[in-house]
């Protein structure tokens, strides 16, 4: 896992919390960001491999993704590697986005983030690897 991807996306005081009373809970929080930024991706269909890139910048930092106070640099940086012209498939968005965080199982992580009633699926379960 790329912890300093992950912790980019959460408030400064979540990461001290979580190294001080449930370092163990870091993979979990890894996927739940994964599955954030993949949503956030197929937002509208995937159609934001068509969007013009100024149009794409703006609605994402307009938005807001897991901080509060700024938009998903995870979202900013794969918007800079993901290609225009075509729609973007779960199965495209997932691994990129698995391998921006360093995390196994694209396949799990596809199957959640186009499940129809997305925001009721639960995270995938995180695959250790040796």
């Amino acid at each position: 896992m790329n912890r300093d991807h992950v912790l980019a996306e959460l408030p400064p005081s979540v990461a001290t919390w979580l190294d001080a009373h449930a370092p163990e809970a870091w993979e979990k929080i890894a996927w739940a960001v994964a599955v954030a930024l993949g949503r956030r991706l197929l937002a509208r269909d995937g159609e934001g491999g068509y969007v013009a890139a100024g149009q794409l910048r703006a609605s994402i930092r307009d938005g807001r993704l897991l901080r509060s106070d700024a938009p998903s640099p995870g979202v900013a940086a794969l918007l800079a590697d993901l290609p225009r012209g075509r729609r973007w498939s779960a199965q495209f968005v997932a691994r990129a986005v698995c391998v921006y965080l360093d995390l196994p199982n694209a396949g799990a992580l596809q199957r959640v983030i186009k499940a129809p009633d997305a925001q009721q699926q639960d995270a995938p379960t995180p695959v250790s690897t040796p």
